[in-house]
């Protein structure tokens, strides 16, 4: 009895490990199984480098704020320049010739020009009106001497000046312009601003010049 026992439990028990071995074979590794996390690689978008490099390199557009031909308005205004007429690159004057200009900033009236000192006391406008800062670019030596020249022949009581006329003494470096609606008139003001630097905030070499101010026909 014993003898044919232990074959038949030896079988079962050998049945049972091949069963077992069977199912684990048959379950998937942890490995081999996709990731929901992570998309198959012809699902994830490629970068289009040359359109993100264009569009960093791309500057921000200053928007004029002041562009036209605008007439004096008030004895100081009329005594340094006349008429002016203002385009992107340049600010022309009855009395004088034409500065050649950059629109380097647009700033606000609550903005700082030199520690301490706001827009907005300076072109008496309010603390959020939009305010164009601009560089102004020296005049090529031979227009300049050519100006010279024709102070020899005035046009009016003080002559022709070499340039707009924004200061008493010396020229200006930078404009500050501000357009602002007065009734059915466009009312311009500029301030001439001497510096070696950049009016800011931080700037402590600016130096104010006349504000002048001018209207639409």
């Amino acid at each position: 009895m014993k003898s044919t026992l232990f074959p038949v439990l030896a079988a079962a028990i050998a049945a049972s490990a091949l069963a077992g071995c069977g199912d684990r074979a048959s379950e998937p590794s942890q490995a081999s199984l996709p990731s929901a996390a992570t998309p198959s690689a012809d699902r994830v978008q490629s970068n289009d480098p040359t359109v993100r490099r264009h569009e960093r390199a791309a500057p921000p557009e200053l928007q004029a704020l002041v562009n036209g031909r605008f007439q004096p308005r008030g004895e100081r205004a009329t005594r340094a320049t006349g008429a002016i007429e203002i385009d992107d690159h340049a600010i022309s004057a009855e009395l004088g010739s034409a500065l050649s200009t950059e629109r380097i900033a647009i700033v606000r009236g609550d903005d700082q020009y030199r520690a301490g000192e706001r827009y907005s006391s300076l072109l008496m406008v309010g603390a959020e009106q939009p305010v164009e800062l601009r560089r102004v670019y020296p005049a090529p030596v031979d227009a300049t001497a050519a100006d010279a020249d024709r102070q020899d022949t005035p046009s009016g009581p003080a002559g022709t000046p070499a340039a707009v006329p924004l200061c008493t003494a010396g020229e200006a470096a930078y404009i500050a312009l501000v357009m602002v609606n007065e009734g059915d008139r466009q009312v311009v003001r500029l301030a001439g601003l001497k510096s070696d630097s950049m009016p800011a905030a931080g700037a402590d070499d600016v130096e104010v010049c006349e504000v002048l101010e001018y209207e639409s026909p």
